[in-house]
């Protein structure tokens, strides 16, 4: 009975042995197909419209610009070759128009691409999640409900103004330095916590009802305008010198708050500050801001998408 069990025990160890040597060789291939696929960064959008135009821009220390291919989801591809022209800053430009305006959905791959922008292509849907190389994305005036940036933690600029989102989370965008959000329904937008690098924020336009920038001591410009907030606090931002604050149920008293919380502008930087007609604005204090180097005037837009 010892010798049986001892016989049956051995060749329960050979079949695992086996097992593992069939297995281990598939997975050490570098050129596995199923490896290969998952190694390249994959974007997916969705559109009806007829024409689209989109630019991208790899690393420059890439290896693999032969592998980038678009599938324009009617049967068509387009390689690195079929690029229509290259634009600024060494992007390459792609463009297709289709016979119709029914919905395409439209499959980006290729290793290390950097710069993405799909704006103004009437993008019902995008998927960036799969390419976390991306350090820019412009995916502004679309029709997105949702914009999922969690996992491209390399994101250093995002445009997403004119859209219909509801929500946006940046909290895992910690290189994130310009935020540009206008235009959208936002009710809620935190970058209290990891976005400390932060220069450029535009998020006017919105339903925003407060602001926590007090931990964005980069910021050097920051446009508000147009949403429900009623104090804004600017006593940790130390490099501000361009501020929107117009179109706000700001109270005179709120205002002059505010002034006191700004920072002293030296003579050699510009600064300015856009309060708009608010009817508090003829109660306020303005010589709390004006001994402080700011100056009142229009300057909405002045950087905005």
């Amino acid at each position: 009975m010892t010798k049986i069990f001892m016989i049956i025990k051995c060749f329960s160890k050979l079949a695992f042995i086996v097992a593992i040597s069939a297995v281990l060789p598939l997975k050490a291939c570098s050129k596995d197909p199923i490896l290969a696929v998952e190694s390249i960064g994959i974007i997916t959008m969705a559109t009806n419209s007829s024409q689209v135009d989109i630019s991208i821009k790899l690393k420059e220390d890439s290896d693999n610009f032969g592998n980038l291919t678009i599938d324009w989801g009617d049967g068509e591809k387009s390689k690195i070759t079929d690029a229509t022209s290259y634009g600024k800053s060494g992007t390459l430009e792609f463009s297709r128009n289709y016979s119709n305006t029914s919905r395409k959905h439209i499959t980006i791959s290729g290793d290390n691409i950097e710069l993405l922008y799909c704006n103004n292509n009437q993008l019902t849907a995008l998927d960036v999640s799969r390419n976390t190389t991306l350090t820019y994305l412009d995916c502004s005036n679309n029709q997105l409900t949702v914009l999922d940036v969690s996992l491209n933690k390399e994101l250093k600029e995002l445009r997403c103004s004119k859209n219909q989102l509801t929500s946006l989370d940046v909290s895992r965008n910690t290189k994130l330095t310009g935020l540009y959000c206008s235009n959208n329904q936002l009710s809620d937008l935190d970058v209290s916590l990891l976005n400390t690098t932060l220069i450029y924020l535009y998020c006017y336009n919105n339903q925003l009802s407060a602001l926590d920038v007090s931990q964005n001591t980069a910021l050097t410009d920051i446009d508000v305008c147009n949403n429900q907030i009623k104090n804004l606090d600017f006593s940790k931002n130390t490099a501000l010198h361009l501020l929107c604050c117009k179109q706000n149920p700001l109270t005179a008293s709120a205002l002059n708050d505010m002034f006191g919380t700004l920072c002293y502008i030296p003579e050699t930087i510009w600064s300015a500050i856009d309060i708009g007609l608010l009817p508090s604005e003829s109660d306020c204090d303005f010589s709390i801001a004006l001994k402080k180097g700011w100056v009142f005037g229009p300057i909405h837009g002045s950087r905005s998408l």
